[in-house]
């Protein structure tokens, strides 16, 4: 936060990671993050500590940490056309 260097936002944690912020705030929703343990200002606040352990959580292989894996219902039911979805 800009008044605390040893805490960062969610949106901070997003860009460490380089995931976008819908799915950060998704993982935590749906338990697949813990919940930081302290928040400013009604805010979430990563502490370093935490956030290396998001980064280790997120390291570790599926068969270690399967509620990480993309689940089936993220996928479609139908095929898609040869080269991805058309947009």
């Amino acid at each position: 936060m800009a008044n605390d260097p040893g805490f960062i936002t969610t949106g901070q944690l997003a860009v460490e990671l380089q995931e976008p912020l819908w799915r950060v705030q998704h993982w935590l929703a749906t338990k697949r993050l813990p919940e930081p343990r302290h928040r400013l200002a009604g805010k979430r606040a990563w502490s370093v500590e935490e956030v290396a352990e998001v980064k280790r959580l997120l390291s570790l292989p599926v068969e270690v940490a399967p509620e990480l894996a993309p689940s089936d219902a993220m996928r479609p039911s139908y095929p898609l056309p040869p080269g991805g979805p058309v947009c």
